[in-house]
Protein backbone atom coordinates (compact mmCIF):
# COMPACT_ATOMS: atom_id res chain seq x y z
CA UNK A 1 0.00 0.00 0.00
CA UNK A 2 2.81 2.52 0.78
CA UNK A 3 4.59 1.63 -2.09
CA UNK A 4 1.72 1.97 -4.54
CA UNK A 5 1.40 5.33 -2.77
CA UNK A 6 4.71 6.87 -3.49
CA UNK A 7 4.88 4.89 -7.11
CA UNK A 8 1.66 6.90 -8.14
CA UNK A 9 3.38 9.94 -7.37
CA UNK A 10 6.08 9.59 -10.29
CA UNK A 11 2.84 8.71 -12.37
CA UNK A 12 0.78 11.72 -11.47
CA UNK A 13 2.85 14.31 -12.79
CA UNK A 14 0.67 16.58 -14.71
CA UNK A 15 -0.24 19.80 -14.24
CA UNK A 16 -3.60 19.54 -12.77
CA UNK A 17 -2.19 18.64 -9.48
CA UNK A 18 -1.54 22.28 -8.74
CA UNK A 19 -5.08 23.13 -9.10
CA UNK A 20 -6.56 19.63 -7.74
CA UNK A 21 -5.43 18.41 -4.34
CA UNK A 22 -4.83 14.85 -6.45
CA UNK A 23 -3.72 13.40 -3.54
CA UNK A 24 -6.19 11.63 -0.91
CA UNK A 25 -4.99 13.26 2.73
CA UNK A 26 -7.87 11.35 4.84
CA UNK A 27 -6.16 8.08 3.02
CA UNK A 28 -2.55 9.06 3.01
CA UNK A 29 -2.94 9.99 7.06
CA UNK A 30 -4.52 5.91 7.38
CA UNK A 31 -1.48 4.63 5.56
CA UNK A 32 0.58 6.90 7.73
CA UNK A 33 -0.98 5.68 11.06
CA UNK A 34 -0.75 1.88 9.69
CA UNK A 35 2.61 1.79 9.88
CA UNK A 36 4.75 5.01 10.48
CA UNK A 37 8.16 3.55 10.63
CA UNK A 38 7.40 2.09 6.40
CA UNK A 39 5.92 5.11 5.87
CA UNK A 40 8.82 7.64 6.87
CA UNK A 41 11.02 5.13 4.91
CA UNK A 42 9.40 4.78 1.40
CA UNK A 43 9.32 8.91 1.90
CA UNK A 44 12.70 9.13 2.16
CA UNK A 45 13.95 6.71 -0.20
CA UNK A 46 11.59 7.97 -2.81
CA UNK A 47 13.06 11.73 -2.04
CA UNK A 48 16.77 10.88 -2.21
CA UNK A 49 15.49 8.95 -5.52
CA UNK A 50 14.37 12.20 -7.06
CA UNK A 51 17.32 14.36 -5.76
CA UNK A 52 19.74 11.79 -7.74
CA UNK A 53 17.75 11.43 -10.93
CA UNK A 54 16.83 14.85 -10.78
CA UNK A 55 17.68 16.40 -14.12
CA UNK A 56 17.41 20.11 -15.49
CA UNK A 57 17.99 19.81 -18.68
CA UNK A 58 14.90 20.95 -20.64
CA UNK A 59 11.57 22.41 -19.53
CA UNK A 60 9.80 19.50 -19.45
CA UNK A 61 11.67 17.55 -17.35
CA UNK A 62 11.90 20.71 -14.73
CA UNK A 63 8.17 20.98 -14.54
CA UNK A 64 8.11 16.78 -13.60
CA UNK A 65 10.61 16.63 -11.10
CA UNK A 66 9.03 20.17 -9.77
CA UNK A 67 5.54 18.99 -9.36
CA UNK A 68 7.05 15.57 -7.76
CA UNK A 69 8.81 17.38 -5.35
CA UNK A 70 5.31 19.54 -5.02
CA UNK A 71 3.67 16.58 -3.81
CA UNK A 72 6.10 14.84 -1.68
CA UNK A 73 6.58 18.48 0.20
CA UNK A 74 2.74 18.58 0.89
CA UNK A 75 2.65 15.45 2.41
CA UNK A 76 5.51 16.52 4.70
CA UNK A 77 3.74 19.64 6.21
CA UNK A 78 0.17 17.29 6.13
CA UNK A 79 2.15 15.23 8.42
CA UNK A 80 4.53 17.06 9.91
CA UNK A 81 7.16 14.09 8.74
CA UNK A 82 10.56 15.85 9.26
CA UNK A 83 11.90 19.01 9.31
CA UNK A 84 14.78 18.79 8.05
CA UNK A 85 14.12 17.26 4.47
CA UNK A 86 11.23 19.88 4.13
CA UNK A 87 13.76 22.34 4.76
CA UNK A 88 16.02 20.70 2.15
CA UNK A 89 13.26 20.09 -0.49
CA UNK A 90 11.96 23.69 0.14
CA UNK A 91 15.25 24.79 -0.78
CA UNK A 92 15.30 22.60 -4.42
CA UNK A 93 11.97 23.43 -5.42
CA UNK A 94 13.26 26.82 -5.25
CA UNK A 95 15.24 26.61 -7.20
CA UNK A 96 13.56 24.71 -9.78
CA UNK A 97 10.56 27.43 -10.17
CA UNK A 98 13.97 30.16 -10.56
CA UNK A 99 14.76 28.05 -13.74
CA UNK A 100 11.17 27.68 -14.78
CA UNK A 101 10.84 31.49 -14.65
CA UNK A 102 13.74 32.47 -16.07
CA UNK A 103 15.51 30.13 -18.19
CA UNK A 104 13.00 28.03 -19.40
CA UNK A 105 9.97 30.64 -18.99
CA UNK A 106 8.92 30.86 -22.34
CA UNK A 107 9.19 27.00 -23.11
CA UNK A 108 6.25 24.75 -22.56
CA UNK A 109 4.95 21.72 -21.23
CA UNK A 110 1.19 21.05 -21.14
CA UNK A 111 0.50 24.19 -23.60
CA UNK A 112 1.94 25.95 -20.20
CA UNK A 113 5.10 28.41 -20.20
CA UNK A 114 7.33 28.11 -17.93
CA UNK A 115 7.36 31.05 -16.41
CA UNK A 116 3.22 30.07 -15.72
CA UNK A 117 4.37 26.78 -14.26
CA UNK A 118 6.61 28.79 -12.16
CA UNK A 119 3.44 30.96 -10.85
CA UNK A 120 1.22 28.69 -10.36
CA UNK A 121 3.53 26.44 -8.31
CA UNK A 122 4.37 29.55 -6.05
CA UNK A 123 0.69 29.83 -4.99
CA UNK A 124 0.25 26.20 -4.57
CA UNK A 125 3.56 26.12 -2.01
CA UNK A 126 2.20 29.45 -0.60
CA UNK A 127 -1.19 27.39 0.08
CA UNK A 128 0.61 24.52 1.72
CA UNK A 129 2.44 26.19 4.23
CA UNK A 130 -0.47 28.15 5.36
CA UNK A 131 -1.88 24.47 5.64
CA UNK A 132 -0.45 23.24 9.25
CA UNK A 133 -3.34 21.63 11.10
CA UNK A 134 -3.64 22.19 15.05
CA UNK A 135 -4.78 19.32 16.49
CA UNK A 136 -4.23 20.84 20.16
CA UNK A 137 -6.71 22.47 22.14
CA UNK A 138 -4.32 25.15 22.95
CA UNK A 139 -3.13 27.93 20.30
CA UNK A 140 0.42 26.90 19.74
CA UNK A 141 2.97 29.72 19.48
CA UNK A 142 3.24 31.02 15.55
CA UNK A 143 6.81 30.77 16.06
CA UNK A 144 7.05 26.81 17.07
CA UNK A 145 4.81 25.73 14.43
CA UNK A 146 6.28 23.20 11.68
CA UNK A 147 6.26 24.77 8.61
CA UNK A 148 7.22 28.61 9.93
CA UNK A 149 10.43 26.77 11.42
CA UNK A 150 11.39 25.20 8.35
CA UNK A 151 10.97 28.72 6.79
CA UNK A 152 12.76 29.97 9.28
CA UNK A 153 15.85 28.02 8.90
CA UNK A 154 16.02 28.74 5.17
CA UNK A 155 18.19 31.97 3.87
CA UNK A 156 16.25 33.96 1.68
CA UNK A 157 18.40 34.53 -1.80
CA UNK A 158 16.10 34.43 -4.39
CA UNK A 159 12.49 36.03 -5.32
CA UNK A 160 10.96 32.35 -4.75
CA UNK A 161 11.98 32.41 -1.12
CA UNK A 162 11.37 35.38 -0.22
CA UNK A 163 7.37 34.95 -1.43
CA UNK A 164 7.27 31.58 0.60
CA UNK A 165 8.84 33.85 3.86
CA UNK A 166 6.83 36.47 3.68
CA UNK A 167 3.03 34.66 2.84
CA UNK A 168 3.91 32.53 5.72
CA UNK A 169 4.78 35.10 7.95
CA UNK A 170 2.25 37.44 7.35
CA UNK A 171 -0.59 34.24 7.48
CA UNK A 172 0.87 33.39 10.85
CA UNK A 173 1.00 37.08 11.77
CA UNK A 174 5.02 37.06 12.56
CA UNK A 175 7.40 40.22 11.86
CA UNK A 176 8.72 39.86 8.55
CA UNK A 177 11.93 40.78 8.34
CA UNK A 178 13.30 44.10 6.71
CA UNK A 179 15.15 42.78 3.76
CA UNK A 180 12.29 40.43 2.60
CA UNK A 181 9.58 43.50 2.82
CA UNK A 182 11.67 45.62 0.70
CA UNK A 183 11.95 42.72 -1.93
CA UNK A 184 8.78 42.22 -1.66
CA UNK A 185 7.45 45.55 -2.03
CA UNK A 186 9.77 46.24 -4.99
CA UNK A 187 8.38 43.14 -6.76
CA UNK A 188 4.78 44.07 -6.12
CA UNK A 189 5.56 47.85 -7.38
CA UNK A 190 7.10 46.76 -10.61
CA UNK A 191 4.52 44.57 -11.64
CA UNK A 192 2.30 47.47 -11.05
CA UNK A 193 4.26 49.56 -13.24
CA UNK A 194 4.55 47.62 -16.57
CA UNK A 195 2.33 48.09 -19.43
CA UNK A 196 0.02 51.27 -18.64
CA UNK A 197 0.53 51.23 -15.02
CA UNK A 198 3.74 53.82 -15.29
CA UNK A 199 1.98 56.04 -17.99
CA UNK A 200 -0.82 56.30 -15.28
CA UNK A 201 0.95 57.13 -12.97
CA UNK A 202 3.40 59.70 -14.74
CA UNK A 203 0.65 61.25 -16.02
CA UNK A 204 -1.59 61.96 -12.88
CA UNK A 205 1.38 62.67 -10.88
CA UNK A 206 3.76 65.67 -9.94
CA UNK A 207 7.55 64.62 -9.98
CA UNK A 208 7.64 64.79 -6.09
CA UNK A 209 4.91 62.17 -5.70
CA UNK A 210 6.54 60.08 -8.39
CA UNK A 211 9.80 60.56 -7.04
CA UNK A 212 8.47 58.79 -3.17
CA UNK A 213 6.78 56.20 -5.15
CA UNK A 214 9.67 55.04 -6.99
CA UNK A 215 11.44 54.08 -3.71
CA UNK A 216 10.67 50.41 -3.53
CA UNK A 217 12.91 50.44 -6.89
CA UNK A 218 15.15 52.39 -5.05
CA UNK A 219 15.79 50.22 -2.33
CA UNK A 220 16.89 47.35 -3.89
CA UNK A 221 19.41 49.36 -5.96
CA UNK A 222 17.40 50.06 -9.44
CA UNK A 223 18.36 53.70 -8.77
CA UNK A 224 19.34 53.87 -12.81
CA UNK A 225 15.49 52.82 -13.87
CA UNK A 226 13.73 55.24 -11.17
CA UNK A 227 16.01 57.72 -12.41
CA UNK A 228 14.85 57.39 -16.68
CA UNK A 229 11.13 57.20 -15.61
CA UNK A 230 11.86 60.79 -13.88
CA UNK A 231 12.94 62.24 -17.15
CA UNK A 232 9.23 62.72 -18.56
CA UNK A 233 9.33 65.90 -16.54
CA UNK A 234 11.59 67.32 -18.82
CA UNK A 235 9.69 66.59 -21.57
CA UNK A 236 8.33 69.99 -22.96
CA UNK A 237 5.94 69.13 -25.34
CA UNK A 238 2.99 66.73 -25.81
CA UNK A 239 4.62 64.95 -28.41
CA UNK A 240 7.65 64.25 -26.31
CA UNK A 241 5.56 63.50 -23.59
CA UNK A 242 3.91 60.94 -25.86
CA UNK A 243 6.78 59.37 -27.77
CA UNK A 244 8.75 59.09 -24.14
CA UNK A 245 5.42 57.38 -22.49
CA UNK A 246 6.03 54.89 -25.67
CA UNK A 247 9.70 54.06 -25.50
CA UNK A 248 9.55 53.53 -21.27
CA UNK A 249 7.00 50.64 -21.17
CA UNK A 250 9.97 48.95 -23.32
CA UNK A 251 12.77 50.30 -20.85
CA UNK A 252 11.38 48.73 -17.66
CA UNK A 253 10.10 45.62 -19.43
CA UNK A 254 13.66 45.15 -20.30
CA UNK A 255 14.70 45.11 -16.53
CA UNK A 256 15.36 41.57 -15.20
CA UNK A 257 13.41 42.05 -11.96
CA UNK A 258 14.19 38.85 -10.22
CA UNK A 259 17.78 39.10 -11.04
CA UNK A 260 18.15 42.81 -9.54
CA UNK A 261 15.84 41.43 -6.33
CA UNK A 262 18.19 38.25 -6.16
CA UNK A 263 21.12 40.18 -6.03
CA UNK A 264 19.96 42.39 -3.20
CA UNK A 265 18.46 39.37 -1.03
CA UNK A 266 22.43 37.50 -1.16
CA UNK A 267 23.88 40.71 -0.59
CA UNK A 268 21.03 43.58 0.85
CA UNK A 269 22.55 47.03 1.70
CA UNK A 270 23.51 47.74 5.09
Amino acid sequence: MVNHLFSQIYTENHLKSISEDLLDFDQLEKTYHANRNEFLYEYKRTICELEKNMKCEDCSETAKNSLILLRLIEINVFLKLDIQLLVDSLKVLANMIEWLETVYRNDEYENNSGMVIAYKMNIKVCKALQKERNNSKEQPDPSQLFTVHAISQIPVTNTTLAQWNYSTFRHYGIRVKKNVNTAIKAMYFYDHILGCGINEMLLNHTKEAVDKKLKPLNDVGLHSLSEKILEFYSCKTGNEKRRFLSDIEDVVESVDINKVVNAFLSNPCP
